[in-house]
């Protein structure tokens, strides 16, 4: 992954990128710039004798899109006053499809749903949701807290 950033920063100053995301999400409709930024992010293996993985493949890309290029256009958006471009990396956020799935996933789509249904993940921003909540009760086994599931025994949650 580290090698991947490398090759993909020395082939483009990390102004140029961030300059041309900006555009794609001021110029495209959210769904189509979500395509655009990650393909943008994609860098393949060197070539070999044997074929090998990317070195950024299309998934860590899109990984990197919703986690790291979205939020840091956003905030660069609010500080330059430009409305536009903050608007358009949140709207990009809240249709970007979603990422691959994991076990945490599939766990709180069980608690969730009662069973692994992936049709109530249809963003990565629902997706985030649900590992926000993962991270702040099942991970602690805080049960009684949890947004998702009432108390058993219809006790009131602990504060």
């Amino acid at each position: 992954r580290l090698e991947g950033l490398g090759v993909l920063l020395g082939e483009r100053p990390l102004e140029a990128l961030l300059g041309d995301a900006a555009r794609a999400l001021l110029v495209e409709p959210p769904r189509r710039a979500a395509r655009t930024l990650a393909q943008s992010l994609v860098v393949p293996a060197p070539r070999a004798p044997a074929p090998a993985p990317a070195l950024l493949g299309p998934d860590r890309a899109a990984d990197i899109v919703v986690n790291v290029l979205l939020p840091l256009l956003a905030a660069w958006g609010e500080s330059l006053a430009h409305a536009p471009l903050a608007a358009a990396a949140r709207a990009c956020y809240l249709a970007h499809p979603p990422l691959s799935d994991n076990e945490r996933l599939r766990h709180m789509r069980r608690q969730v749903l009662g069973r692994d249904d992936r049709a109530l993940l249809a963003t990565a921003c629902r997706q985030q949701g649900l590992l926000h909540i993962y991270a702040q009760t099942c991970a602690w086994r805080r049960c009684s807290v949890c947004l998702v599931r009432p108390p058993r025994d219809g006790a009131a949650p602990d504060p």
